[in-house]
C-alpha cells in the first residue's frame, strides 16, 4: 500500500483473496486510486488555517512580551533613579518648588 499526501495515491495488489468458507474468491486483483481526495483537501486547508492562526498567535505573544519587557525596564530605571535620590539625600522636599 502506498499513500502520497500530494496526490493521494493508493495502490493495493493481491494474488488472491479468499473468504474463510472458500465460497468467494478473487484472484490477481488490483485496485488503484489516483486522484485528490476531497477529505485530504479539506484536511490540508484546515491545517493551513491552523498553522496561520498559530503563527499569528505566536507573533502577537512575542509583541506582548516585548512590550512587557520595555515596561519592566522603564519601571526598573525609575526605581534605580529613585534609589539614587534617596542614597544621595535628595528627598521630595528638596526638589519641591516652594512658592
Amino acid at each position: 500500500m502506498e499513500i502520497s499526501l500530494d496526490n493521494m495515491q493508493v495502490s493495493f495488489m493481491t494474488a488472491g483473496i479468499k473468504t474463510a468458507s472458500d465460497s468467494v474468491s478473487l484472484t490477481a486483483a488490483e485496485t488503484e486510486i489516483k486522484s485528490r481526495s476531497e477529505a485530504m483537501d479539506k484536511f490540508q486547508e484546515e491545517y493551513r488555517q491552523l498553522k496561520a492562526f498559530v503563527k499569528d498567535y505566536r507573533d502577537a505573544l512575542n509583541n506582548d512580551l516585548a512590550k512587557i519587557d520595555l515596561i519592566i525596564n522603564a519601571i526598573n530605571e525609575n526605581d534605580r533613579k529613585q534609589g539614587d535620590y534617596i542614597k544621595n539625600g535628595i528627598g521630595l522636599s528638596d526638589t519641591a518648588v516652594i512658592p
